[in-house]
């Protein structure tokens, strides 16, 4: 058995709350979403409790990069 700290929570669902409008320039290409911060944690990179962050779907991330991450659907 290994001990692994439970440090947060992510959801599970991708309920859409709102809709954000955001420049092009940001965006540029690619599937876009954003999360509202809940906690501390990405404090150093600037990011506050309650903040809103737009991200891009990517398959992968570099070294680095600040990433929210979840697996795929398993495909049976």
């Amino acid at each position: 058995m290994v001990h692994t700290p439970l440090v947060g929570r992510i959801a599970a669902d991708e309920h859409c709350e709102d809709e954000l409008t955001l420049p092009e320039l940001l965006v540029r290409r690619g599937q876009m979403f954003a999360l509202t911060v809940s906690g501390d944690s990405m404090i150093k990179a600037h990011v506050m409790d309650g903040d809103t962050v737009a991200a891009r779907v990517q398959p992968d991330a570099e070294n680095g990069e600040i990433v929210a991450a979840r697996r795929s659907q398993p495909q049976y």
